[in-house]
């Protein structure tokens, strides 16, 4: 091909207006005094500003342009090829001084006027990062006001008691909209995997055993699950090995452990594993815990740290979506006592480390669900997620707890794989 046809391929060519498609996931809104203001600017002083469109004629950006520009009867637009390595400039002739003023007053106050359509943003943010385009709590603003993110009807807080008869059985998979509870093992990888179904986690939250045999204080003495120093480290150990296949690499993580010398045997095991453990995070509370030891223990430390993967991650590089005021201290109240519910966790202190380290949409496992904290805070911030309980009691917990919160229905998913463990 020859320099002049080359030349000739790029030349602005003439086509029909009504040939171009808005965007349908357009998240900008354009009020009508938004759409009015454009339309007089047009006619003012004519058409001064380029649009975007792909190679199909969807209109990237430019949607408002486009629509008053119909409005004002411009018909015509002058498309020219571009790659991206040179800047477009629409050089507009014969215009008075005041008309230029006009233009650049007129231009910018209607991008001003401009809104945001939260339902379109939500979904863009499933597979776009606009973590950039905002402040963390501007955005957290923005995406809230989505429909479809249930607004919690009480305390968050708030756990249902333990059931006699639970409803659930082991190998029950429930649907809590776009929450995943199943009743199962998480230590056994064909239970993680039909949980994740294909998909992998972002981020993972999560308050494994401690491993002090607890038992409730309630008629029944409730003893829970899993809960006994014996098995822990072959527990946590096969649990955190099919947590790494099920959580994207360079994936955030938060483990909740003990204070004092078990702390050990979790970082024994997630090094092991391959877990970088570079940051603690302490839990502080308005009160201490009854204990043995000579100081009653106030707080609890929360393992912070990213899996290996590509890059840097952390703040100021990818993955943290929190500003740059966040510290290692979280003092946040314990719930209320519950006799069924000793180590339930506060729905603020899991959602404000969400927040700092997943965006909307986001999957987050917990394989230890306990009563639900982690779910909540999913469902508060609108994300997804991914839940293991062992015992069939505590997924009734989580179901009811959910439930009321929400005023959803969860659903139970029947299959194979449910069958065959009941």
């Amino acid at each position: 091909m020859t320099n002049r046809q080359a030349a000739s391929d790029n030349d602005p060519k003439i086509a029909d207006l009504a040939c171009l498609t808005p965007d349908p996931r357009n998240a900008r809104t354009h009020s009508d005094r938004n759409l009015a203001l454009i339309e007089r600017s047009l006619r003012e002083v004519g058409a001064a500003r380029s649009i975007v469109v792909d190679e199909a004629g969807t209109i990237l950006a430019g949607n408002a342009t486009v629509e008053a520009a119909e409005q004002v009867g411009i018909t015509r637009v002058r498309v020219v090829e571009a790659d991206g390595t040179e800047l477009v400039a629409v050089r507009r002739a014969n215009l008075t001084p005041e008309q230029k003023r006009r233009l650049a007053l007129l231009d910018n106050r209607a991008a001003e006027l401009a809104d945001w359509d939260a339902a379109v943003l939500a979904s863009l943010a499933e597979d776009t990062d606009l973590s950039g385009l905002w402040a963390p709590d501007e955005l957290a603003d923005l995406l809230a006001a989505a429909p479809g993110q249930p607004e919690l009807l009480g305390d968050p807080n708030d756990v249902p008691p333990v059931p006699d008869e639970p409803v659930t059985r082991p190998g029950d998979l429930w649907r809590l909209g776009p929450h995943r509870l199943l009743c199962g093992d998480a230590t056994k990888a064909e239970d993680v995997h039909r949980l994740m179904a294909g998909e992998r986690a972002a981020c993972l939250w999560t308050d494994p055993p401690y491993g002090v045999a607890y038992v409730g204080k309630t008629k029944d003495a409730l003893t829970l699950a899993n809960d006994e120093a014996g098995g822990l480290e072959g527990l946590l150990r096969a649990a955190f090995a099919n947590a790494t296949e099920a959580l994207v690499p360079g994936a955030a993580f938060y483990v909740a452990h003990p204070a004092g010398p078990l702390a050990l045997t979790f970082m024994q095991v997630l090094s092991e594993l391959g877990w970088r453990l570079r940051q603690w995070l302490v839990w502080v509370k308005d009160a201490f815990v009854l204990g043995h030891a000579d100081y009653h223990y106030r707080h609890e430390p929360i393992l912070f740290d990213y899996l290996p993967g590509d890059g840097r991650r952390g703040r100021g590089a990818t993955g943290w979506y929190g500003d740059d005021a966040q510290d290692s201290v979280f003092e946040v109240p314990r719930p209320k006592a519950s006799p069924d519910h000793p180590t339930s966790k506060p729905v603020s202190l899991v959602a404000t480390m969400l927040a700092n380290s997943t965006r909307a949409g986001d999957l987050v496992l917990d394989p230890f669900g306990g009563s639900g904290s982690t779910l909540i805070a999913c469902a508060q911030l609108g994300r997804a997620c991914r839940m293991v309980e062992l015992d069939p009691r505590y997924c009734d917990v989580v179901v009811r707890r959910w439930e009321t919160l929400t005023g959803q229905q969860a659903a139970r998913q029947t299959d194979d794989a449910a069958a065959d463990a009941a």
